[in-house]
This record gives C-alpha cells, sequence and structure tokens, in this order.
C-alpha cells in the first residue's frame, strides 16, 4: 500500500476531524483534510482554512524575544524586574526562564472571570499584578521544569514593553510580513473570517460547540491562529535561519531545561530524541490544545514535517492519530 494511502486509511479509520500535512525538506509528501469545518452543516475543509493553534503560539512568542535578544535590545540573563514592576519574589526570575518554563511561577487558571481586566487597555499589566504575581513560586528558578502559561504571558507583556508594539503588531511586522504567513494573525474576540474553522470541544464523549473565551487571556501562550501552509513556511524558515540568526536558533531548538533521561524544553519547542529500529531521531515538537483546538508541529531530524491541525479539542483521537502517522514517517520514509 502507497504510503499516502496508509496515513488517509489512518485519519479515516480513527474518524480524525482536521488536517494533516508531511513534507520531505521542501517537497510536499502529504496533504489532505479529513471531516468537516463546520460540522452542523457538514461544510467540508477548504485549502488553507484558518485553525487556532493553541500553545504553538509559544514557538512564536520565544522568536519574537529572541528577535529582540538579536537586535541587542534585552538579554536572555535579563532578570524580569528590569522589565516588570513590583515583581514579588526574592528569587532572580531571568527571560531565560520564563522562555525555557523553569521560572517555578506557576499557571493562571484560565476558567476564572476576566472581563473587568479585559475591558482595559493594560490587561496584561493588570493580570500580572493580580493573578500572575499572587502565587508563590513552586521551586527556585532554573531548578526544574514546569509548564506554565503564566511565564509566556510575562513574555507577552515584555515584548511590548521592550518594542513600544502590540505583540500582535510585532509578529506581523518581524516575523508574519517577512515570511508571507499572510493567513496568521492573533484571535480577536470578536473574530469573524469565512475562512476560520468552526470551533469544536469534547463533553461526555460526544462533539459540542466550543467554549467561548478570549484568547487575550491566552496571549503569547496560545492566542494565535495559522494555516498549514503558514506554519510549514515558518518551520522551514527557522532550519534555514532566515528569521533569527543560528546561534539563537540553536538555543531555541535546544534542550534548556531538561525534563526526561532522552529530552526537555528549550525556548517554545520540546525537543526529544529517541531511538526506533537502531536509529536515532530528533523530534522537535510542540503540542496545542483549548477551546476548538487540537493540534501539533513537528520536525523530525529537520528533515520531515508533520503538522496536524484539529478543529476539536479530542485528545485521544487527535494523538492516536499522531502517532500512527508519526510511526509511519519513522519507520517507512
Amino acid at each position: 500500500m502507497h504510503i499516502g494511502s496508509k496515513i488517509k486509511e489512518i485519519c479515516i479509520s480513527n474518524d480524525y476531524n482536521g488536517a494533516v500535512f508531511v513534507a520531505d525538506r521542501e517537497k510536499t509528501l502529504f496533504h489532505e483534510y479529513f471531516g468537516y469545518k463546520n460540522i452542523e452543516n457538514k461544510k467540508p475543509f477548504e485549502i488553507n482554512n484558518k485553525f487556532r493553534i493553541g500553545s504553538i503560539t509559544k514557538q512564536f512568542t520565544a522568536c519574537a524575544i529572541l528577535l529582540l535578544v538579536q537586535k541587542r535590545l534585552c538579554k536572555l540573563s535579563d532578570a524580569i524586574d528590569k522589565y516588570i514592576d513590583d515583581v514579588p519574589y526574592t528569587k532572580t526570575i531571568t527571560i531565560h526562564h520564563l522562555l525555557s518554563n523553569s521560572s517555578g511561577i506557576p499557571n493562571f487558571p484560565f476558567d476564572q472571570n476576566y472581563d473587568d481586566f479585559l475591558k482595559k487597555s493594560n490587561f496584561h499589566e493588570l493580570m500580572i499584578r493580580h493573578v500572575i504575581f499572587k502565587n508563590e513560586l513552586h521551586f527556585k528558578p532554573g531548578s526544574q521544569f514546569e509548564y506554565s502559561s503564566s511565564g509566556y504571558l510575562l513574555l507577552t507583556y515584555i515584548i511590548e514593553k521592550i518594542s513600544g508594539m502590540t505583540y500582535e503588531e510585532f509578529l506581523k511586522k518581524h516575523i508574519f510580513k517577512p515570511l508571507q504567513m499572510n493567513q496568521s494573525g492573533f484571535c480577536h474576540h470578536e473574530h469573524f473570517d469565512p475562512a476560520f474553522v468552526s470551533l469544536y470541544d469534547m463533553k461526555d464523549e460526544k462533539i459540542v460547540e466550543a467554549q467561548k473565551i478570549d484568547m487575550k487571556i491566552a496571549s503569547g501562550g496560545g492566542g494565535l491562529y495559522s494555516t498549514i501552509s503558514d506554519l510549514y513556511a515558518w518551520q522551514k524558515a527557522l532550519l534555514n535561519y532566515q528569521i533569527l540568526n543560528k546561534e539563537l536558533t540553536e538555543q531555541m531548538m535546544s534542550i534548556q531545561t531538561p525534563i526526561t533521561k532522552t529530552g526537555g524544553y528549550g525556548y517554545g519547542f520540546i525537543i526529544d530524541h529517541i531511538i526506533e529500529n537502531d536509529q536515532p531521531y530528533e523530534m522537535i515538537y510542540h503540542p496545542g490544545n483549548g477551546p476548538g483546538v487540537f493540534a501539533q508541529n513537528t520536525m523530525i531530524n529537520r528533515k520531515y514535517h508533520l503538522i496536524m491541525l484539529s478543529n476539536i479539542n479530542d485528545k485521544t483521537r487527535f494523538r492516536k492519530t499522531y502517532n500512527e502517522v508519526l510511526d509511519i514517517i519513522i519507520n517507512e520514509f
């Protein structure tokens, strides 16, 4: 059976809903959509439909910070109190700690009501002062890994503080426009675009309309949308050092905080080293999930690209499909 046919069979048998893309360097090997853009009306997907990408956003936030480092406007070793007032912690937290999820700052709850803050122009500042900084550190900064979207909200604020631009404006000017990622941007609460997919969650094993949430809450930790082609352009640009110089790109895609014996967190990426059939593989990736999205973009040995975007926040179905497609890439390409 042809490899493309095998991938298609996997997606159909798992009842996968969304896009699957596989490429070998510059050559597209597989690009198909399964299920529906809008399930109620059985509207099929179209090429380059826009999806939320969840925490894949962290890659772009990390890149934005590293661009500021490259321009010598900040340093990875800078303490965050250089940019943020009234940091309550006695331990020094650096930009590096935030990027590498080793700051010790715990996640803030996403399911609380932040409407009063959202109405204000200084939303990030209010969240930092009245929500994030109200929590004690979980550990000494730099001593261990703990995934923290709080850290990436702080980074969003730092980007805006240093650049004098909004997070969205900075990404558009310095990443999206140079790479011609014209179908990527920030998910605004009032956003409507016919190219945008409908959003769904799972409840009691049934597909339901996704919870409505202002993605400003997720900010640089999870607030972006994109397309298959834009994410492919992004990955190629990173590998070709089109945005960041080689040194900073390698820092971004290298383990900064160990998680397991074989892997850890870089800057906006998870890096893992596996052995399959006596062959070593380097996996550089990040998942993204939340209301109306489950997604993952992966670079395998910096040669193969696997990008999957679903408009259903369905971990079980997505993970099974992803793992089976990944097995084909590793074992048969």
